[in-house]
């Protein structure tokens, strides 16, 4: 029908206006993973959400202008098999979040990139694109989660205030001492453990509770333009719950500020990360909070390593027999990695430039941590280990019948009754 009449591009979860586009042959669809980076100030998280400002909304909105989605496909995302390696929180920011979906590709892979950062705003962009395999998804196939939380040092330090009372926290500085002792404290972190206290409205009894922590450390400080000094957290990961790396940073600068012992910080991190014990924990900004980098470790070692090695043998059995190594080239797959190589460069650039700038803009502006750090002390945190509460069970008799509930009294004719209720979504890398 290529040249045809023009359909109608409905208007879809990304709320783009319905548009005239010609109906055209179609193209091919590939199977494409992008890395996106973004800031999250401003956002309602990565995730699509109806009537809310998210990534995913301008993402959708920039490919369908870019003619990777077509109209049909136009807020209807999982028709071209849309998956994201993990969800991001309101606020929270990304280096190198992974999407992947069926694109049309009209162009290679760096120009359906240069395409589609045309029609994205400034605070999102799309650092590469590749081919995967049609089966990838991005959630499922990623292994590991690095996230990074850059904070700034005089936090924890009970010296310096804040600059809500008059302290810059400029002339803070944090001695080698007091970084190994930090990085002593978030070692108490890694392993294997219960995270229910570091959510909400989860308990113990739920299995997905249970996360996997493979490192977690402190940088070398930094001083940044202005004269404070930062340092970034670094914690590495197979998946998080919602909130929980807020609450892990909240309780390390929480208990390093109080001078606490050595032994006394590892042995309350421990209490908190013990089945069946309920412990109330603080909660850090989520302005310092960024993914910073996923690993596909098992997809690159089955669909990527052992590809490429067949494909070299099937090369070099073509060369020898056509007795010429151009004729017989074979097409080898990109790994889905972004350390270490010429991708990394690009990537810490744009931390650097986009993501750490709008950091200590923001801090700059609104203090934040200064806020947060007077809350903290308003409110002290008594780190008090009790029951956790179990999930009632209900027997028709017997010792763990429930007694007979009261009777309801009949509401107010004068009042209309309310509930609300409360969840905290789980998922891989929701923070």
């Amino acid at each position: 029908e290529a040249g045809g009449e023009a359909e109608e591009a409905p208007a879809g979860a990304g709320d783009e206006p319905a548009a005239k586009v010609p109906r055209t042959s179609r193209l091919p669809k590939r199977k494409m993973a992008l890395v996106v980076g973004y800031c999250g100030t401003g956002y309602m998280g990565m995730q699509m959400n109806p009537r809310a400002k998210t990534i995913e909304a301008e993402l959708e909105r920039a490919m369908f202008r870019a003619g990777g989605i077509s109209a049909r496909n136009y807020g209807f995302l999982d028709k071209v098999h849309f998956s994201r390696a993990g969800r991001t929180d309101k606020g929270v920011s990304a280096v190198a979040q992974v999407v992947a979906l069926q694109l049309e590709m009209a162009d290679n892979e760096e120009g359906m990139v240069r395409r589609i950062n045309e029609h994205l705003p400034a605070d999102i962009t799309v650092l590469d694109c590749m081919r995967v395999t049609g089966s990838f998804n991005a959630r499922l196939w990623c292994s590991r989660r690095r996230y990074q939380y850059l904070i700034p040092t005089w936090v924890f330090s009970a010296s310096h205030v804040s600059a809500v009372d008059g302290e810059t926290g400029a002339p803070f500085r944090m001695s080698e001492a007091a970084v190994g002792r930090l990085n002593a404290a978030l070692a108490n972190f890694v392993g294997h453990a219960w995270y229910h206290n570091y959510t909400s409205s989860k308990t113990s009894e739920d299995g997905t509770c249970q996360r996997q922590i493979f490192s977690f450390q402190a940088s070398a400080p930094f001083v940044a333009e202005g004269g404070v000094e930062w340092i970034a957290l670094t914690v590495l990961g197979q998946s998080f719950l919602l909130h929980q790396i807020r609450k892990m940073v909240a309780t390390t600068v929480d208990l390093v500020r109080s001078d606490r012992a050595s032994p006394e910080i590892a042995s309350v991190i421990q209490q908190s990360r013990n089945k069946g014990g309920h412990m109330v924990l603080p909660l850090a900004p989520g302005l310092g909070l960024y993914l910073d980098r996923l690993f596909f470790d098992d997809y690159n070692r089955r669909h990527v390593e052992d590809f490429n090695r067949q494909a070299e043998r099937q090369q070099a059995k073509a060369a020898t027999e056509t007795q010429s190594s151009e004729e017989a080239v074979v097409d080898k797959r990109r790994a889905l990695d972004w350390d270490g190589n010429r991708w990394s460069e690009k990537l810490e650039d744009f931390k650097k430039q986009v993501v750490w700038k709008q950091i200590l803009e923001e801090e700059t502006k609104e203090a934040v941590f200064a806020k947060w750090i007077i809350d903290l002390r308003s409110h002290p945190i008594q780190y008090k280990l009790e029951p956790e509460e179990r999930k009632k069970v209900t027997t028709p008799s017997g010792p763990k019948a429930l007694p007979p509930t009261p009777p309801t009294p009949p509401p107010d004719s004068n009042s209309k009754e309310t509930g609300e209720s409360e969840t905290a979504t789980e998922a891989a890398s929701s923070e």
